[in-house]
Parts: structure tokens; C-alpha cells; sequence
């Protein structure tokens, strides 16, 4: 894709096209410098865009839309990084267009985000509420993987806060119990070594 991307912008291909690389490079990458140059690619992109009065690449990607994409990568990159103030500056601006151009579909999206700041910032009882108001989400669009993650990432803010022995961790165990009998047996090995490895 790399070398797509750089043969695409000698031949001034059209934007739309280096917009759906630049966004799949974005995307695989597993190297944050990588993933950071590319978002700031895109980023140069928005500006070509602007510059020539082009406010929708398709019918499916408005400009404000691939705004609140480069921002939601930004603040998970800087995160990553542990440059928290500049993460918080990109999770507000994110925050911003979904308010502004009502794109409240995004909305958990974010917040699980804010949730990774808030933990990475030490914020626990913040990253909790977070979590606790996104069990339920996840619960209800069935999403398995998503329901595990945010039991992981709150099992972390468990143990990382030093309420590991408390009522919060066996709720947590308890709500992974429950889980069990919905998604089958073939889960059970995998999902009870889960609790027992948080327990130790």
C-alpha cells in the first residue's frame, strides 16, 4: 500500500482514492510512527480538500466526517504515547464535530477512547464510570469481542486503582459468568481461565 499511496500522489490521482489507501495504511499498520504519519497524511489531504472547495469526496465521506477521523486516531496515538495533553486536545475537537454535525452513532466509539485516556491519566474512578456506561452497550449489539475488551480494560483499572480485592473485581468475574451460558459452551475453557488468571 505504501508504494500505491506514493504512485497514486505523482500521478495526482483523485482525492478520494488516496483518502480509502491512506485510511486502510492508517488502519493495518501495527507501528505508531507509521500510523502517525499517515493520519498527518490524511490530515494534508482535509487541507487539499478545503483549499479547493471540496466539502464531500463521495456521497458516503463528507470532510467532516474524515475531520473527526483524524482526530479520534490522533488522540488514540498520542495516548499510546503517553502525551496526554495533546491527546485530550483531539478527543475534544472529535467530541466537537460528532456534537456539531450530529454524528451521535460515534459517540461509544469515543467514549471508549476517553475511557483509555482516562485510565493512561489515572483517572480510575472516571475510567470506570466510563466502562460501566459502556457494558451495557456493548451488551446489547451482542458484540462479543467489544463486551471482553471493556470487561479487560476495566478489570485493569481495577487492578492497576488497588481495588482488586474488592466487591468491583468479583462483580466483574460475576458478569463474565453470566455471559457464559449466552455464548456457549465452546467459550467457557477460555472465558474461566480469564477469571481465574485476575484473580491471582
Amino acid at each position: 500500500y505504501e508504494e500505491v499511496i506514493n504512485s497514486m500522489e505523482m500521478r495526482n490521482a483523485p482525492l478520494i482514492k488516496r483518502v480509502n489507501i491512506i485510511r486502510q495504511l492508517m488502519n493495518k499498520s501495527t507501528n505508531l510512527e507509521k500510523k502517525m504519519k499517515y493520519t498527518h497524511r490524511l490530515e494534508e489531504y482535509i487541507k487539499i480538500c478545503k483549499e479547493k472547495g471540496i466539502e464531500w469526496l463521495d456521497n458516503e465521506n463528507p470532510l467532516y466526517y474524515l475531520e473527526y477521523v483524524v482526530h479520534r486516531h490522533y488522540a488514540i496515538l498520542y495516548i499510546a504515547e503517553d502525551k496526554l495533553p495533546e491527546a485530550l486536545k483531539h478527543l475534544k475537537k472529535a467530541e466537537e464535530y460528532i456534537r456539531e454535525h450530529e454524528m451521535y452513532s460515534y459517540s461509544s466509539e469515543l467514549q471508549t477512547i476517553y475511557g483509555a485516556y482516562y485510565k493512561q491519566s489515572k483517572q480510575y474512578n472516571r475510567a470506570l464510570a466510563v466502562y460501566d456506561s459502556l457494558l451495557p452497550v456493548w451488551r446489547e449489539r451482542r458484540t462479543m469481542q467489544g463486551y471482553l475488551e471493556m470487561l479487560q480494560d476495566k478489570a485493569d483499572v481495577l487492578f492497576e486503582s488497588g481495588i482488586w480485592a474488592s466487591t468491583g473485581i468479583r462483580a466483574v468475574c460475576g458478569s463474565i459468568r453470566r455471559r457464559l451460558s449466552s455464548w456457549g459452551s465452546r467459550l467457557r475453557p477460555a472465558l474461566s481461565g480469564l477469571i481465574r488468571s485476575w484473580r491471582k
